[in-house]
């Protein structure tokens, strides 16, 4: 069993890059965890295509959890691969307003404070605008504008380079690896204590002891771990949310799908490219395949949802943890959503996506994929994100997240695991 300085579990999006600041930060031991594979740099050549080809949602490296809603059990995508979920994505590169940080009240995370991390994460990440956008993309994008929504839509800035996913272990752990151990197809149990401080964590390929403990695990797994551990602080589990939203389905006619048929075919087809923002709402087009053939829809989002919801950590490290967003369970947010499906409903009235769907087909209640919160900050974790009642173990992911902003949160875990190592490294 090897000593180090640090042991890092999780390398997704806030892991990677915690890793690579910390790595730039010290010379001190880093071993990184990670549950799925590894498949080393990008130069080696060994990535998977469908992880690397942002035209693509990859259907594998998942850890095939579920949420519980309405006594039924519905598919909580979550990546289980180095890279994580910036490996699974669909590569929205959006930043929330400085104010929503300084919202959160927590020293040390105000946007003046995390200025030099979002620096360092868009010059490692350098998101752009999707060069080429898709035909139902197109459609949309000429529909909002004609429903007078011309100032708020058009291409999202995405996380894309020549066409690949631009990861997190792209953009932060390939360029330390040298100096980092790299545990991949190792699943994380638990933590051993010895009073507050923890040394040693239990996993599927043996235990592995530090001086400290990072936790990038995410917003399901990291409490599990915690649990598993009898690290049990008031609020974890608490305060789940995600970005409520509904998604509209729609029939599309025939030269829609061969429009689209065409797409995939000349290399335009991104399931994403475009966003309608305003304060409240997210709206995107979204189109898949299907066994009968094209699914066509626009999704619409609650960017400020009230509702809150509770995850119970799981006992087995493989299984999941039991998932409730609770939404709508706060009042407010239901007639959020009834205005996001009339701002759906007046663009599809519109040309030229109104000559494209034979009608509307169904709605159903969704998530946007940005769960965050049961370890949050100043509750769970102090401001320099250790654990209450510990003294060497800290979470860093969009676990600790106080109150979702009004954007896709990938960016901002980026910036956490990259502001948290400073942090931490200060201890």
């Amino acid at each position: 069993m090897t000593d180090f300085d640090t042991v890092v579990v999780g390398a997704g999006s806030s892991g990677c890059a915690l890793v690579g600041r910390l790595a730039a930060l010290s010379d001190e031991s880093i071993c990184l965890v990670e549950a799925g594979p590894d498949y080393g740099p990008l130069v080696d050549g060994r990535w998977p295509a469908e992880l690397l080809d942002a035209r693509r949602f990859p259907a594998t490296h998942d850890w095939g959890w579920f949420e519980t809603r309405d006594g039924e059990l519905r598919r909580e995508s979550r990546a289980k691969v180095v890279g994580g979920c910036s490996a699974h994505n669909q590569c929205a590169a959006l930043w929330p307003e400085p104010a929503e940080l300084d919202a959160w009240g927590v020293e040390g995370w105000d946007a003046r404070s995390v200025a030099d991390s979002r620096r360092r994460v868009d010059e490692a990440v350098a998101p752009r605008p999707h060069p080429e956008l898709a035909s139902w993309q197109r459609a949309f994008v000429e529909a909002a504008v004609a429903a007078g929504y011309g100032d708020s839509v058009g291409p999202f800035v995405a996380n894309v380079r020549d066409g690949i996913r631009w990861n997190s272990a792209f953009a932060f752990l390939d360029p330390v690896r040298d100096g980092v151990t790299v545990l991949g197809d190792t699943v994380a149990d638990r933590l051993l204590l010895d009073g507050d401080r923890a040394v040693e964590l239990v996993c599927s390929t043996g235990p592995v002891a530090a001086r400290r403990f990072v936790l990038c695990a995410g917003t399901f797994a990291s409490p599990g771990i915690l649990a598993r551990s009898g690290i049990r602080p008031a609020g974890l589990g608490a305060n789940l949310h995600d970005h409520c939203g509904m998604a509209v389905s729609f029939a599309p006619m025939p030269r829609a799908a061969d429009a689209l048929a065409a797409d995939l075919e000349c290399g335009t087809f991104h399931q994403s490219q475009v966003v309608l923002r305003t304060r409240h709402l997210h709206v995107a087009p979204f189109h898949s395949r299907t066994d009968d053939g094209w699914s066509f829809g626009i999704l619409a989002f609650d960017l400020a949802p009230r509702s809150r919801g509770r995850l119970e950590p799981n006992v087995d490290p493989l299984a999941s943890p039991t998932i409730d967003f609770g939404f709508l369970s706060d009042p407010a947010d239901a007639p959020v959503l009834e205005d996001a499906l009339g701002v759906v409903r007046a663009i599809a009235r519109r040309t030229p996506l109104v000559d494209l769907v034979a009608g509307e087909v169904g709605t159903t209640l969704t998530g946007y994929a940005h769960a965050v919160g049961t370890c949050r900050l100043n509750e769970v974790v102090n401001p320099s994100c250790r654990v209450r009642g510990t003294s060497n173990v800290f979470v860093a992911d969009a676990s600790i997240i106080p109150t979702i902003p009004r954007a896709n949160p990938n960016l901002l875990c980026f910036l956490i695991g990259d502001r948290a190592a400073e942090l931490i490294a200060a201890t």
